[in-house]
Parts: C-alpha cells; structure tokens; sequence
C-alpha cells in the first residue's frame, strides 16, 4: 500500500464526514472569518462553531479547519 492509499483510506466518505452546516461552516473558514464572525453569522455560539470545527480536524486528522476547508474546497462542496 502506498501512502497516498493510506492517506485516503483514513479520510472518512464526503456523505459521513461532512454535513451541510458544516459545509457553511467550512465556507466561513475558507473566507478568513475568526470563529466569533462565524458564529455570529450562522447564529450559533462561538463554543458550539469551536466544538464542530474541533470534531471536523478530528474526523479528518487535520491540525487546523482550514486544512479540512481546503480538502472541501478541492473537492467543490464549498
């Protein structure tokens, strides 16, 4: 198995690992927006942007959201 292989093997499916308001969420992020603006504009709490955003990083062992919004935004889900 090579790396790349591996590498996409642990990448969960687009239908599991991402929902819609993740996608907004991720759109956000992409744009440069600070968790507090995302928050305010999706009319979520800054702990509730943080918590997903968090479990997104995890599902897609990424050190940082805009690793997972640039994997999206690859793919043209955001």
């Amino acid at each position: 198995m090579t790396a790349s292989t591996a590498s996409r093997r642990s990448r969960p499916s687009v239908q599991r690992a991402l929902d819609a308001d993740d996608l907004r969420i991720l759109a956000l992020v992409a744009d440069g927006h600070q968790i507090d603006v995302v928050a305010a504009q999706l009319n979520l709490s800054s702990r509730t942007v943080r918590r997903r955003t968090k479990a997104m990083c995890d599902r897609f062992n990424a050190r940082a959201p805009i690793q997972v919004a640039i994997w999206a935004a690859k793919r043209g889900l955001i």
